[in-house]
């Protein structure tokens, strides 16, 4: 098979497999029909678009079918086969979402893409939603936060090339991010961990004395770190220490790098402590906890490190509102929403590893400077278990990453102040958008005007696909057409 053959079959054959893993919303979502009453029309709203997404994924799976384990796929054909896969189950996820509301097809499109850019953004009124609606949104928000694990976990993954602005630090032999990883092998261990955690957290849930549907929604949305919940106006009620521990456990866990729990599950269960991200949560976390426990009058600890806990690993959880927090609390979300969680994971935000590099950069040229040029210094940063030399490009590239989010953020920002918000709403929500967090500062409501409704979900997107991901997935879908 020539090398443009076999390139082409594993394009057809990883979009066909995306297609039939975002099929399984719609589907998961037929399961509820027993329990919930539905028109023949509802029941073909949902199944139209999985039978859509079935025959077309089965069908390319089918022509990608001649692979061997060996064959490589580029990094440009993988991100043209997640956008292409993501825009065309985003896109016909907006049709139950408004034949089952009150939506429009500009609130129907906002809710979709919030739901698989796992953004707590929404539109519905839970308290008068039909059940099948709210496990629908659920479930989308879960299989977009497994297919963005997916999807950052194999920039890290492939042997040859690497995505611009994304790429972590060097790779050694003992490093956390195995280049040479399969990607079917890694496409198939993601689901099984993402599904483990669903599993875990729903069981945990259900013991703790949650109902059974709530208790899916609450683990869908805390593995997926999507923060949606079927409560009207989100949490807003400490849920008791158990629950809330729970839900710790699922927001960590779904945030989580995969290749750091896939040391873990191989017996290397101290790699966490030694990798600069895990150090890094662990401190911001503790600082955040501290801060908000001390600005808040009579606040405990747990609710305050459940509230930062949620806002760091961008799930958006959220225990009172917003707006009418102090400028303290709404800084220092504004400030764990933009740093976001861990790389190859479900989480958004800058991600922490690039803050790790920077610092360490910093760190770096402290020393040369104090040095004089003298000797040369260099510096080593932990992905894992080995330590690996940070070089100037690792720099530069979370340098320019941040430069990106800095200039969205501002231009986000103008769009929606010439909307008529105030400038400090403008800037929560465009950060919240673009590190996909969904904390409300700010109105969320269908009384916003198009022009912010179509801004955010222009953030959500830019933010999930981390900016040069959608780049490059759209750069080579017009490549291959010419």
């Amino acid at each position: 098979m020539s090398k443009p053959r076999t390139h082409h079959c594993r394009f057809c054959h990883t979009l066909g497999s995306l297609l039939v893993l975002f099929s399984a919303p719609f589907l998961l979502s037929l399961l509820i029909l027993p329990f919930e009453e539905a028109s023949l029309t509802a029941l073909g709203s949902l199944l139209l678009p999985a039978v859509i997404l079935l025959l077309t994924g089965g069908g390319l799976m089918y022509r990608g079918k001649n692979l061997r384990d060996s064959d490589a796929l580029s990094v440009g054909q993988a991100c043209a086969a997640v956008v292409t896969a993501w825009i065309a189950a985003a896109g016909l996820s907006v049709l139950p979402i408004m034949y089952l509301s009150n939506l429009d097809i500009t609130e129907g499109i906002y809710e979709s893409v919030s739901g698989w850019t796992t953004t707590a953004f929404s539109l519905l009124d839970v308290s008068s939603a039909p059940r099948l609606l709210i496990l629908f949104r659920g479930s989308i928000q879960f299989t977009g936060g497994l297919a963005a694990a997916l999807m950052l976990a194999t920039a890290f993954s492939f042997a040859d090339g690497d995505i611009p602005l994304m790429t972590g630090p060097t790779e050694a032999p003992d490093g956390v991010y195995p280049r040479n990883m399969n990607l079917r092998r890694l496409f198939r261990f993601v689901c099984i961990l993402y599904g483990s955690y669903f599993l875990l957290g729903l069981a945990a849930l259900i013991i703790a004395g949650t109902g059974i549907f709530d208790a899916v929604i609450y683990s869908f949305s805390a593995v997926s770190t999507g923060g949606f919940t079927p409560v009207k106006g989100g949490m807003l009620t400490y849920p008791g220490r158990l629950r809330s521990i729970i839900l710790m456990l699922l927001m960590f866990l779904g945030s989580m790098n995969v290749f750091i729990a896939r040391k873990i599950i191989r017996g290397k269960v101290f790699t966490f402590l030694q990798n600069g991200e895990i150090r890094l949560f662990y401190l911001l976390t503790a600082l955040g906890t501290l801060g908000l426990t001390i600005r808040s009058p009579g606040a405990k600890v747990l609710p305050s490190l459940f509230q930062v806990t949620s806002v760091i690993t961008s799930t958006g959880f959220t225990l009172s509102e917003i707006n009418n927090s102090s400028a303290f609390h709404r800084s220092l979300f504004l400030l764990l929403t933009a740093v976001g969680g861990f790389a190859g994971s479900a989480a958004g935000g800058i991600k922490l590893y690039r803050i790790n590099q920077l610092l360490k950069g910093l760190f770096l040229e402290f020393r040369r400077f104090l040095n004089s040029g003298h000797r040369v210094i260099f510096t080593r940063i932990r992905t894992g278990i080995a330590p690996v030399e940070l070089t100037p490009r690792d720099v530069c590239q979370s340098g320019l990453f941040v430069f990106l989010f800095a200039v969205c953020t501002a231009a986000g920002t103008l769009i929606l102040t010439s909307r008529g918000m105030d400038l400090h709403d403008s800037l929560g929500m465009i950060i919240s958008a673009l590190g996909n967090n969904g904390l409300a500062f700010g109105s969320v409501s269908g009384e916003n005007s198009p022009g912010v409704l179509w801004t955010q979900t222009g953030a959500m997107i830019l933010g999930r696909f981390e900016f040069y991901i959608l780049i490059l997935g759209v750069a080579q879908l017009f490549k291959r057409k010419s």
